[in-house]
């Protein structure tokens, strides 16, 4: 748990915590498979997720063709992102996030959006995320996404937190673990795919049924990190 004066930095996930994209990933893994088979026989995407058996296609298919592993990537990330932006355009954010960002900014919190998303995806739904946030972390914009810790560890770099002292929220499982490896304190919300029971097996050390829940949970080590002193952000 986040103690009074521990509180340096706020990381969230995108869709299913801050937004709601509408994302049809059944449909996604239908467009991907027609996608892979031009390439090649799709492997078994039994048990994956969607990005991890992509890298399985890709790296089985490199055994034969580079060139062609190359091209098979560039059209999956393609209709990948085609699918999330088309997505971003009919969804909305969460009611309150944009008011809770605002007010993380003004009380001096690094905060950074950290999502397996696209860029073009959340700025689709949140065009002032940059100017919000310290920090905001796409699959685009690191080498590795999560579930790995480095894709937290590498936005909490920008300002310096130690990751004890960062506070990771999702909605999805995948968010605590991340967070829970990269040595962060964990907050799972209910307003995506995960649930109180899916939350609390991952190890969340708050779990909340919606943004605004969550905030006034940590209002101790909010009202604690407001009143030290500032730092300039970066």
């Amino acid at each position: 748990m986040l103690s009074r004066h521990a509180l340096q930095a706020i990381a969230f996930d995108f869709d299913g915590t801050l937004a709601d994209s509408r994302i049809d990933f059944t449909e996604m893994r239908a467009a991907l498979h027609a996608t892979v088979s031009r390439f090649m026989q799709p492997p078994s995407d039994s048990g994956m997720y969607i990005l991890e058996w992509l890298e399985t296609a890709e790296s089985e298919l490199a055994e034969t063709s580079a060139p062609q592993a190359a091209l098979l990537k560039q059209a999956t990330l393609k209709t990948i992102e085609e699918i999330e932006v088309a997505a971003a355009r009919r969804g909305q954010m969460f009611s309150g996030a944009v008011h809770m960002l605002q007010q993380l900014k003004s009380a001096g919190i690094s905060t950074y959006i950290v999502t397996r998303n696209c860029r073009a995806g959340v700025l689709a739904m949140l065009p002032e995320a940059y100017s919000l946030c310290t920090g905001v972390f796409t699959r685009d914009d690191v080498t590795a996404v999560k579930p790995d810790p480095r894709h937290l560890t590498q936005a909490l770099a920008v300002c310096g937190c130690p990751a004890q002292n960062a506070l990771m929220v999702g909605d999805h499982p995948m968010d605590i673990l991340m967070g829970k490896q990269a040595g962060a304190v964990t907050a799972g919300v209910t307003t995506g795919e995960g649930n109180h029971e899916t939350l609390q097996q991952a190890g969340a050390d708050y779990i909340a049924d919606s943004l605004q829940e969550l905030m006034q949970s940590i209002g101790p080590a909010l009202a604690a990190a407001k009143q030290q002193p500032r730092k300039d952000r970066p």
